[in-house]
């Protein structure tokens, strides 16, 4: 029974912990709305709850306590080219989860950041500043930009030399797919502070991100 305690205050101690670097890595960045609307001092509240999240994103039993409305776009298409080889790309839609859809959420410029499905407490802090403008706004059309809810696998990097082996890979979700956080950390801006909007997974500088890929 001490085991299981001792255990369990691990586990906790752990998620406070990481809790705790997010919240780090979020403040002072474009992803840091607390004190623009009525939430004072709160951050993680935008995105997140720990009670009352959004159902809706949970369809598939992984989304983090979300507190945002969902986009109110059906279905953001798919990118299409003569030399992309996965055949299992999906278009990102309202109604199948996925982590690019989260994203979406705020960045297709239909929904307003801020847009509670858990308003916190204290009651009636429901307000927000408007949809996303300017280049944070990705539109509803994911056709000619890179391509993602896709499976980056042996499949299709056996022989294309093009592509580095998905082996190690440390940049895919749970699935094995590429979404917009294979990119994007939304937690974390220290890989390219001078772009203030990236969130990028890896510095620009040399291409290097795109480089954790593309082998030219």
């Amino acid at each position: 029974m001490r085991m299981k305690r001792a255990l369990l205050v691990m586990a906790l101690g752990g998620l406070l912990v990481s809790s705790m670097a997010f919240a780090a890595g979020v403040t002072g960045t474009k992803h840091d709305l607390s004190g623009t609307l009525t939430t004072g001092t709160q951050m993680c509240v935008f995105c997140h709850t720990p009670h009352g999240a959004n159902v809706d994103a949970i369809l598939a039993g992984t989304a983090p306590l979300w507190n945002q409305d969902l986009t109110a776009t059906a279905s953001f298409g798919v990118y299409d080219s003569g030399s992309f080889d996965a055949t299992d790309i999906a278009a990102i839609t309202n109604t199948a989860y996925s982590t690019s859809l989260l994203c979406l959420s705020c960045h297709d410029g239909t929904v307003a950041p801020g847009t509670f499905y858990n308003a916190p407490n204290p009651a009636g802090n429901t307000s927000s500043e408007g949809v996303i403008l300017g280049g944070a706004n990705l539109g509803n059309s994911l056709t000619t930009s890179h391509p993602v809810n896709f499976t980056y696998a042996n499949s299709i990097t056996n022989g294309d030399t093009g592509l580095v082996d998905p082996g190690p890979a440390t940049f895919l979700d749970s699935a094995g797919k590429v979404q917009c956080s294979s990119c994007h950390d939304p937690h974390d801006n220290a890989a390219t502070p001078d772009v203030n909007v990236a969130f990028m997974r890896d510095t620009l500088a040399g291409s290097a991100l795109c480089l954790n890929c593309h082998i030219k």
